[in-house]
């Protein structure tokens, strides 16, 4: 076993041994680092060795980013982190049929911004964890691209992130308190969305995200935004689907679990589904439960 650091060249492929330090490719069970460069691969798993990716030098005030490119069904495990008072940004690109499971672990001093960029007519497979002070991540999909999150995803106390590609396949996002979860495309039926509390989550296409969001414990206080209704009169509550209408009408549906109290609210922006201790957002107006009778109660 071997501790080897990316140093790049010529075609900056990930398996040519002159490309690592001491020059010799990957084996099984080597530790892999990567500062900054350009770092190319085309299928394979780097032996199944984890990639380590982010400046190592500490006190640096700025680095060169890190850019990873996969390509023909490459599978890939990174950990995205810089050392202290180091700024760099890692990117990560994907293109065809690839599998990336990302962790993501931001120190105290750094800033670090880290983004998965997923080619047209591509679908990336994998699972994100975003950790660390305040973890940022950005996973943008391209025309007809797809993030394929099959497990366990998380993002952890004070991180952010947002996915900006349709979500398919069967998995799950853990989103902790003071945190946050955009998600601007569709997500389908095998995904779930769980908060702990103190933290939000905004479905940029309410009409388009068929996952389920599960309010854990009761949490008295959350946040979970859908952007774009602002003709809602009135909403309904069973069987864990909160229902949205319009005179007596229904307009859209939430997969939506909670053992606790919430309040539902429009303002100009969209709805606003939160806890009871939290304050309504501003301009909002509560919404009524609906009453299948007269409309609205």
């Amino acid at each position: 076993m071997t501790t080897l650091m990316w140093v790049g060249g010529g075609s900056n492929n990930i398996y040519q041994a002159s490309n690592w330090s001491p020059a010799q490719s990957p084996q099984p069970g080597d530790t892999l680092y990567m500062d900054s460069g350009t770092a190319n691969m085309a299928g394979g798993n780097l032996a199944g060795d984890t990639l380590h990716v982010g400046t190592q030098i500490s006190f640096s005030s700025s680095m060169p980013p890190a850019v990873i490119n996969l390509s023909d069904d490459a599978t890939l495990t990174a950990i995205a982190a810089t050392t202290s008072f180091a700024q760099q940004s890692i990117v990560f690109n994907a293109s065809g049929f690839d599998t990336l499971n990302l962790t993501i672990n931001s120190n105290y001093y750094a800033t670090m911004s880290t983004q998965v960029n997923i080619a047209a007519y591509s679908l990336l497979r994998g699972t994100v964890a975003v950790g660390g002070h305040n973890g940022e991540l950005t996973i943008h999909g391209a025309k007809y691209s797809f993030f394929d999150n099959d497990g366990p995803s998380s993002v952890g106390n004070n991180c952010v992130a947002t996915i900006n590609a349709d979500v398919l396949g069967i998995g799950s996002f853990a989103v902790s308190s003071q945190s946050s979860l955009a998600f601007l495309h569709g997500v389908g039926p095998g995904q779930s969305v769980s908060l702990a509390g103190f933290d939000a989550l905004d479905i940029g296409k309410p009409h388009a995200f068929l996952g389920l969001v599960d309010v854990e414990n009761a949490a008295p206080s959350f946040n979970v935004e859908l952007a774009g209704i602002t003709n809602a009169d009135s909403y309904s509550y069973a069987n864990d689907l909160l229902t949205l209408f319009q005179g007596g009408r229904p307009i859209d549906m939430l997969r939506f679990l909670d053992q606790g109290s919430f309040q539902v609210s429009e303002n100009s922006s969209g709805i606003a589904i939160s806890g009871s201790a939290n304050s309504l957002p501003p301009g909002s107006v509560l919404l009524p439960l609906h009453d299948a009778t007269h409309g609205f109660s």
